[in-house]
């Protein structure tokens, strides 16, 4: 267990040393908040979507945790859990490829899953990816497990990790399901249908079981209110996004893994699936169905980001590390020249990361935009924004209104009327309101929201401060200015 050992805290430091300066996105807000108030409750809160349970309570008891340790920062300590989670799922990686191949072959996985700038990425700042991935790795462990014990006992515990894995992020647990299934399958020794028959009837329905037994209090508490969030959920992240065989979001996808591998690890990934279909066709169908089923969505995603990738990535690592440890066992004259290639494959795309993650350890910029406002608005503000308003309300202490939005379709008179109507009478009231440059001009290509501003009110600038387009994904950075404007009723 030492490499182990030492590849998780080679992990976890390189973490620590560039562990964000605050929350990246707005998901990362929506987990903390409700990890906060599941502490101040002491009941199970959830958050958008399918609600997410598992890392709201994994947050939970890092915030109480390190509060225990005098660190009363929930934003660092939902970051201190990625990172920890990230670093522990590296050594699990090692141990899966050396039972599925050879030490050398494992040591070059877990290094390149290390400094994967996508999952490097998702490392420093808190997410529900990085249990959900450290819980389906391990799942697939404990399978690997049986197949050299035979014991029921490591099925059990790899459905409970799996199903902990959908705790996470259910849709992810889903994905996996037929992969994981023909995993189970491919281990199986026995001849007897009845036999594998009886794994799989105990494997799938513990592994649901354990993930909807973390739903099910919200859906007994309001299933109104659950299947409201479910729809809304799918509406967004399906319907909208979601158009079946998308060539423009493939490319976007693709571009991603260029960013993650380079050129020449995509070959080489792909080059060592083809190799390992020759030497072990059941592991080559299990990391293929990996790969394929996930991406299959979410590299259809009109709105893809790197995050929603690398659940597919871990196979195409796993591929190329094969590859790799081949050619270095295989072919001992030109050992320096694979070194050199694994060398560049590594460290092109972590010179990439880098700089971008140093900066957000160093540097709030969308934070320190929310605690600017709040310095610049009197208290009871209202805050007209986009999907950045949660930074608003967490760090500004500011009401925020979203805006009209026509990114999916167009605007309705009747909305124009409504927003018109209840920003009258908070003017009316005598309420402060503003709105930001994203309120103004993100979500509305036609613009239409920003000339229906300037024809029924005054527009103020107040000033304003630079800040991050979280929308592009931890490894892209792109700063820009965001202002602030104050609205009054029309002169």
């Amino acid at each position: 267990f030492l490499i182990p050992l030492i590849l998780f805290i080679f992990s976890f430091i390189l973490r620590l040393s560039l562990i964000s300066k605050g929350a990246f996105n707005v998901d990362t807000l929506f987990i903390l908040t409700q990890a906060e108030k599941t502490l101040q409750t002491l009941q199970l809160q959830y958050s958008y979507g399918f609600g997410f349970p598992g890392t709201v309570i994994l947050a939970s008891i890092f915030i109480f945790t390190l509060g225990l340790l005098s660190v009363h920062d929930s934003v660092f300590a939902f970051n201190f859990m990625s990172a920890f989670f990230s670093s522990l799922s590296i050594p699990v990686l090692y141990l899966i490829v050396k039972k599925l191949f050879d030490p050398l072959t494992a040591l070059l996985g877990a290094v390149l899953l290390s400094f994967l700038p996508s999952f490097l990425g998702l490392s420093v700042y808190g997410n529900t990816h990085t249990p959900c991935l450290f819980f389906l790795l391990l799942g697939i462990l404990l399978l690997l497990l049986y197949k050299d014990s035979g014991e029921k006992g490591h099925i059990i515990l790899s459905a409970i990790s799996v199903g902990l894995m959908g705790g996470s992020r259910l849709q992810d647990m889903f994905f996996m399901l037929i992969p994981l299934g023909y995993l189970l399958y491919s281990i199986h020794k026995k001849n007897t249908q009845s036999s594998l028959t009886k794994n799989l009837i105990l494997f799938l329905p513990l592994s649901l079981g354990v993930a909807f037994a973390l739903h099910i209090p919200i859906a007994i508490d309001n299933l109104s209110n659950y299947q409201g969030n479910l729809s809304s959920y799918w509406e967004l992240g399906v319907t909208n996004l979601y158009k079946g065989f998308y060539p423009k979001a493939l490319q976007h996808s693709l571009n991603i893994a260029l960013f993650n591998f380079t050129a020449l690890g995509i070959i080489g990934s792909a080059l060592g699936l083809c190799l390992l279909f020759r030497k072990s066709f059941k592991t080559a169908v299990f990391l293929f169905l990996w790969f394929l089923v996930p991406y299959s969505f979410y590299g259809n995603l009109s709105s893809t980001t790197s995050r929603f990738l690398v659940i597919s990535f871990l196979p195409m690592a796993i591929a190329l590390a094969f590859l790799l440890g081949n050619a270095l066992q295989n072919r001992r004259l030109l050992k320096y020249v694979y070194i050199l290639i694994f060398a560049s494959i590594l460290l092109i795309p972590f010179n990439r990361i880098y700089p971008v993650l140093n900066f957000r350890h160093h540097y709030d910029p969308i934070g320190d935009f929310a605690r600017w406002v709040k310095d610049n608005t009197p208290p009871g503000s209202i805050i007209i924004t986009a999907d950045d308003g949660p930074f608003l309300g967490y760090y500004g202490k500011r009401r925020f209104i979203y805006q009209l939005a026509s990114v999916y379709s167009p605007i309705k008179a009747e909305q124009f009327a409504n927003f018109k109507s209840a920003i009258d009478k908070l003017l009316l009231e005598g309420k402060n309101i503003y709105v930001t440059g994203t309120g103004i001009f993100a979500n509305n290509p036609d613009d239409r929201f920003y000339k229906f501003l300037l024809e029924n009110y005054d527009l103020f600038f107040v000033g304003g401060r630079m800040i991050n387009n979280f929308h592009l994904g931890e490894i892209y950075e792109d700063l820009f200015f965001n202002e602030l404007l104050r609205i009054k009723q029309k002169s």
